[in-house]
């Protein structure tokens, strides 16, 4: 703990009153920290302490001058008597109970700053046995003034329990595509020299490649008329079936065939060139992270023709050590920085946790959604 107070007293031989007191406000603009001396009714006056911080920047004020009012009672304004301090003198002439408000005014700006309530004693016997002294590091706000750091009220609150994990960027699994041939072919070079390469960004649907069947079994022409004659073929048997004229399984034969046919016309999608080639297209929206083939090349079914991922969403993967794995159903957020980085990011959007501690690094997997539509 860290206990901020002011100068209690004026010279370095002078004693504090132990009976003193002391109050610190905060104001969108300003911190006052005020120190003050038990106060007697009909006493000589007595000096009060007023140490004034802008909060923008953490620095003394010292321009300007204080008005300290205590109830009906106010004090002439005063100017600061050193860098940041006031001390405006009062003496009340009755006991009771007042409202304190300090006026502020100059710095380019005119403020009132409540204080709180001051309690006025009859007599030095009417002042409260001294509060025992809280332990803590005790700090000036001279010295506070030097050191470039911010104040604020101290308060009760819960404080989230956290652990520390190294972790891996990786793209979300939903948005990361490998397109590969649909058909054996010939990447013919003409057609293929504006194909996209790695590090462009790609729409959903722009044109990747384009291929021209090397052998007409598995052109888009042949396979999509192979589909029309299945199609054509179960439906003449299915109207001699609803006749009586052929036998169930001869339909059913139908049906199987024109079903295989059918899948392997979706297999090879729609997009088809005026000369029957196959044109290849992106699935998905992203970047081109790698090109596997060039123009030219032959290619046949489920080779690998290029790799899109969509960075706008990418994963954060936690390897949590077996020693935290207990805290991972807990998790209820991630905030981390990558290497090279000051930038800090955050996410709430939990993808899953592991249900098995790896046995080769003895780290549990957790993931999170990251959004990262800057793609940085």
């Amino acid at each position: 703990m860290v206990l901020l107070c002011g100068c209690v007293h004026t010279h370095p031989a002078e004693e504090v009153d132990e009976n003193a007191a002391s109050v610190t406000v905060w104001t969108e603009s300003t911190e006052a920290f005020v120190e003050h001396p038990p106060m007697v009714a009909a006493a000589a006056p007595v000096a009060w302490l007023v140490h004034l911080t802008r909060r923008r920047d953490h620095s003394p004020i010292s321009s300007g001058t204080v008005v300290l009012q205590i109830g009906a009672v106010a004090t002439a304004p005063v100017e600061a008597t050193a860098q940041g301090i006031f001390s405006p003198e009062v003496a009340m002439p009755s006991a009771g109970t007042f409202a304190a408000v300090l006026v502020l005014e100059g710095d380019s700006h005119q403020e009132r700053i409540d204080l709180g309530s001051v309690v006025v004693y009859e007599a030095e016997s009417d002042f409260p046995a001294p509060a025992l002294e809280q332990p803590g590091i005790e700090m000036t706000k001279e010295v506070q003034w030097t050191v470039p750091f911010l104040v604020q009220a101290a308060g009760e609150g819960s404080v989230r329990e956290s652990v520390s994990a190294p972790g891996v960027i990786e793209a979300a699994s939903a948005r990361t595509a490998e397109v590969v041939a649909p058909v054996s072919g010939l990447l013919v070079a003409s057609a293929n020299l504006r194909s996209p390469s790695e590090g462009s960004r790609v729409a959903r649907n722009d044109v990747l490649a384009t291929i021209a069947p090397l052998s007409s079994e598995t052109s888009y022409a042949t396979v999509k008329a192979r589909e029309e004659q299945a199609r054509q073929e179960l439906d003449r048997l299915t109207r001699l079936f609803d006749l009586g004229a052929v036998p169930e399984n001869r339909l059913l034969n139908a049906q199987r065939d024109h079903d295989v046919a059918r899948s392997a016309l979706e297999s090879l999608g729609e997009p088809v060139a005026a000369d029957n080639n196959y044109v290849v297209q992106a699935p998905i929206s992203g970047f081109v992270e790698e090109r596997a083939t060039i123009a030219g090349e032959a290619v046949v079914v489920g080779d690998l023709l290029f790799r899109i991922v969509d960075p706008s969403i990418v994963w954060i993967r936690l390897l949590m050590h077996v020693r935290d794995a207990g805290a991972a159903p807990r998790i209820e957020a991630v905030s981390f920085s990558v290497e090279g980085s000051s930038r800090v990011y955050e996410s709430r959007d939990l993808v899953a946790v592991g249900s098995e501690v790896s046995a080769e690094n003895r780290t549990l997997p957790v993931i999170f959604s990251v959004p990262n539509e800057d793609h940085s």
